[in-house]
């Protein structure tokens, strides 16, 4: 019973694969039980762990959009976890990432992982853009 499901994807050809076979098969098996009122909630693919420099992972990033653009209830969004050092170490310490990393390094291309969060929150919730981005500027106007 969900409004929106959300599936984390690797940028690997295996991931891609195993979503297409599994997750992808499950919707279509639910889809006859649509006359009883039992629909599958809209499915969101994230791409997750994208490496900066992996020319192989923008390949596999373009064939999932590719695969999915004609599927009406499945949408890779335009938002990607990089595969950087917050992620694992928000988890270690047990905080949210946003907190753990407000700010870009300045020798790296990936975005902060602040700036990451809201993007995906106001991609997802689009009705609450600017609550996010007023939650997100009174956090980084804070003495630190």
């Amino acid at each position: 019973a969900s409004d929106l499901a959300l599936t984390p994807v690797t940028p690997e050809i295996l991931a891609a694969r195993e979503l297409q076979r599994g997750t992808i098969q499950l919707i279509r098996d639910i889809a006859p039980y649509a006359h009883w009122g039992i629909r599958p909630p809209p499915l969101r693919l994230l791409i997750n762990r994208m490496p900066q420099a992996s020319s192989n992972a923008r390949v596999i990033d373009g064939a999932l959009r590719q695969i999915f653009r004609d599927e009406a209830s499945v949408e890779v969004l335009d938002t990607r976890i990089p595969a950087i050092e917050a992620y694992p170490r928000a988890a270690t310490l047990a905080l949210p990432v946003h907190r753990v990393e407000r700010h870009q390094p300045k020798n790296r291309v990936a975005p902060a992982a602040l700036d990451t969060m809201r993007s995906l929150a106001c991609e997802l919730f689009p009705q609450w853009r600017s609550a996010f981005a007023h939650v997100c500027r009174a956090s980084d106007e804070r003495p630190k």
